[in-house]
């Protein structure tokens, strides 16, 4: 995700990070086929055996940076892997 702006205006002092997400909950799956699609690919993932630590559900809770820095998405998921494939194709 991006983050516009002067990072170190902030004098906060923040002993844990801050996630900079969209704030719902996305698929790893739904983004891998909503990639391929962009970019034409039809390529069929590999799934490996599960491993020690894999992280199964996870939702980023984004209030600290809203609170803390203002932060708001613009986009939803969908929309900004859009926008970083054009950005991508344009400049790459």
């Amino acid at each position: 995700m991006f983050v516009y702006g002067n990072p170190y205006k902030y004098t906060v002092s923040i002993r844990r990070g801050i996630y900079i997400a969209y704030g719902g909950r996305v698929y790893l799956n739904d983004l891998y086929w909503k990639m391929c699609k962009l970019l034409e690919f039809d390529i069929q993932p590999i799934y490996g055996p599960e491993r020690p630590g894999d992280i199964k559900h996870s939702n980023a809770d984004i209030s600290k940076a809203e609170n803390i820095l203002g932060y708001h998405p613009k986009y939803d998921v969908d929309r900004g892997i859009e926008k970083a494939i054009e950005w991508y194709k344009k400049n790459l």
